[in-house]
């Protein structure tokens, strides 16, 4: 900070840009959850505290979505398990942190550019570093193509990285302008735990080691001699192949193809993929710019670059993005405020735009690219300004004017995109007007109509309409197969049209788990439990055997008396950590049927903690309780659960109970007698009130 500069307009600044932010994100504290916010929050129970001890915090590191027990982007589980123990699934505080990190992201973005003023590059700029870093902070921050990073709850994981990857730039910039040892260390430290710190939020920031070495090229080094530029490329060189090795060790898990593997899912190749992607990333530059809600969308209908000249984009969008890096590099000591944006946008692109197999295009894939493109524009308005502000005071009132309605604009702009967010339906409704050929809109929007009110007929409608559209995912197409499939069996009871659906599912791609469990539980409904067996073993041949196929093959093993064969399945589960109370419920009662008493009850005591009050777990313990000889237990396990259902009801209780396909019935016949005797009582008491009862209304009367 310039002593020119005084604590209170940074104050006054910090305060505008909440106000600012506050008001164009306020309608958006209400919007629903969306796609991968279920399966990484509403659905994922590991990040579900019971409290703030710090090993039940530690769980949440661990909360990866579909591998319980694997290190995932832990600080924004870390977050979501901490919303999730104030809130639970309320979203409104989901969406109140968002914000909060789009705050101050903004503001370490406008200190990152103030301090950048004041590097040897550009201190002949400090004067004006006030405006030019305010205009593009708010710019950036007002920025409808943001939307997607902050109103998307999930994306939390962008938006995160990206503060944690600005603020270590920060302290980073701190050091190289302080003059004090003791200060410079600790700017320093600063720097690396942050660096750790955006790691631990999303794997795209294994780039601010190269950032770093570019922000000390351009700004700090921009005059050195021939020889030392040849020594910062040798360092940077080195850089990255140590950013290399860390990557194939810790993200690849040492396979140094193993990025490879996510083309399986895929309907492009990786040449195909490289191609594309110079065309999106112009794309995405033609958003930043132009941000109308109308250019903006969940899913885009990009057409896959298959040669060099189909389409013809191809090559000129090549062309383009390597002279756009060229042109960066070029003008790294004379506009260095220009060449820095460019070369940041592109670095910071090159993990999720390049060779991996990720979907090709979303657009919260611009929140950390993005940070620095408005500078440049900001410059310019800024001279543009000066020259016009003696000469032509008309002239400077209206560039004024363009710029304030610019900065209204943007922020209506994101208030109006705001609004397709606000629920599924009008997420996916505003997809298929932006992207009609794309398959996603419409499977998505048949979810929607199926799973909030069972219009399963609109449902099918959408989803067979989506078969004939492009898809981005293999597995996607897959699953609309086995929407399909489930729609005949569970809601139109058309088992041949079902398994017809579901092995289409699986000849698309046989490495889907869900099909092998919808056709192997529509087996056991039908009574041919090996045959349900069979499809299961198959499901472990093609190596799609999950955890539903896990509790499934343990399931009908237990309910055909086989619990010798059903414990492993069980104890696989629990060992993965991912047990709910039904299926460590089922543990416990394999187990108590092996006659291993003792460990049975403990496991459903566990469940019955899990879910207190269910009755059908109650019926499992009576029948442990029971085994054990325990009738006192027995007995108040069936109080229980008669004053729970009521005596009235109880009857119905024990035939659902017994009758429900899906669920393993206790063994009533052990405490049959016990239970007619306690249900004789309870009428008995019943009857006795209702008397009492009766004789204080004639004594009142």
């Amino acid at each position: 900070m310039t002593p020119s500069i005084s604590n209170q307009k940074f104050c006054f600044t910090f305060a505008l840009l909440c106000i600012l932010l506050f008001i164009v994100y306020a309608n958006s504290f209400k919007t629903s959850w969306h796609l991968d916010d279920y399966a990484n929050i509403t659905q994922n129970i590991t990040l579900r505290l019971k409290n703030l001890m710090p090993e039940t915090l530690k769980e949440a590191f661990f909360a990866h979505p579909t591998t319980k027990g694997k290190l995932y982007r832990p600080l924004p589980m870390l977050s979501f398990a901490l919303n999730w123990y104030w809130g639970q699934d309320h979203v409104f505080g989901y969406h109140l942190v968002n914000l909060s990190i789009h705050i101050l992201t903004t503001w370490i973005l406008f200190l990152v550019i103030f301090n950048l003023h004041l590097t040897p590059a550009l201190k002949y700029y400090k004067k004006d570093a006030l405006f030019i870093s305010l205009m593009a902070t708010v710019l950036w921050a007002l920025n409808p193509i943001q939307t997607q990073a902050v109103t998307y709850i999930v994306q939390r994981m962008a938006s995160m990285a990206a503060m944690f990857y600005i603020l270590s730039m920060f302290c980073y910039l701190k050091a190289r302008l302080c003059n004090e040892q003791a200060k410079q260390i600790l700017y320093f430290s600063g720097s690396l735990i942050c660096f750790l710190a955006a790691l631990g939020s999303k794997e795209n920031t294994i780039t601010l080691p190269l950032t770093l070495i570019m922000l000390e090229f351009i700004f700090f080094q921009n005059k050195i001699s021939t020889a030392d530029l040849k020594k910062f490329i040798l360092i940077a060189l080195l850089v990255v192949c140590i950013i290399f090795a860390f990557g194939v060790i810790f993200f690849l898990k040492g396979d140094l193809f193993g990025f490879m593997h996510l083309y399986n899912d895929r309907p492009f190749s990786l040449s195909e993929r490289l191609m594309t992607e110079s065309r999106i990333v112009l794309f995405y530059l033609s958003q930043i710019i132009y941000p109308i809600p109308g250019r903006l969308s969940i899913s885009h209908d990009f057409l896959i670059s298959t040669s060099l000249l189909k389409p013809w984009t191809t090559l000129p969008a090549i062309l383009l993005v390597f002279s756009l890096i060229g042109l960066g590099l070029s003008l790294r000591k004379k506009y260095t405020f220009i060449a820095f944006p460019i070369l940041f946008y592109f670095l910071c692109h090159s993990i999720e735009s390049t060779i991996f197999g990720l979907e090709l295009f979303f657009e919260h894939r611009n929140y950390l690219p993005s940070l620095f493109l408005f500078w440049p524009v900001a410059y310019g308005v800024h001279k543009i300004l000066l020259f016009y502000k003696e000469s032509n005071p008309f002239m400077f009132r209206f560039i004024v004017t363009a710029i304030i309605l610019l900065m209204i604009g943007f922020g209506i702009g994101t208030h109006l995109r705001n609004m397709a967010w606000a629920s599924e339906k009008s997420l996916w409704e505003d997809a298929i007007t932006k992207a009609p050929t794309a398959n996603r809109p419409l499977h998505n929007l048949a979810y929607y109509h199926y799973e909030p009110s069972g219009d399963y007929i609109t449902a099918m409608a959408l989803l067979k309409k989506s078969l004939a559209l492009k898809v981005h995912s293999i597995k996607r197409h897959s699953a609309t197969y086995n929407n399909i499939a489930s729609i005949y069996y569970y809601d139109l009871n058309e088992n041949n049209k079902a398994a017809y659906y579901w092995d289409k599912a699986l000849e698309l791609y046989p490495a889907n788990p869900v099909p092998y469990v919808g056709k192997s539980i529509m087996y056991f409904n039908a009574g041919r439990w090996k045959k349900a067996l069979k499809i299961l073993e198959k499901a472990k041949t093609n190596k799609a055997y999950g955890f539903d196929g896990t509790k499934l093959n343990g399931f009908i093993l237990l309910e055909n008396n086989r619990p010798d064969l059903a414990l492993p399945f069980y104890q696989k589960i629990i060992h993965k950590k991912m047990g709910t109370s039904k299926t460590i419920g089922y543990l416990g009662l394999t187990l108590t049927r092996l006659g291993h008493l003792k460990q049975g009850y403990w496991f459903l005591k566990q469940a019955d903690t899990l879910k207190p009050g269910d009755n059908h777990n109650r019926l499992y313990l009576a029948e442990n309780r029971s085994l054990a000889g325990e009738k006192r237990e027995t007995e108040r396990l069936i109080d229980l659960i008669i004053d729970n259902v009521g005596p009235d009801h109880i009857e119905a209780f024990l035939i659902e109970h017994t009758k429900t396909k899906m669920r393993i019935a206790a063994k009533i016949e052990l405490f049959m007698d016990l239970l007619t005797v306690k249900l004789e009582q309870k009428i008995i008491e019943m009857e006795k009130s209702v008397k009492q009862i009766h004789r204080i209304n004639m004594n009142f009367k």
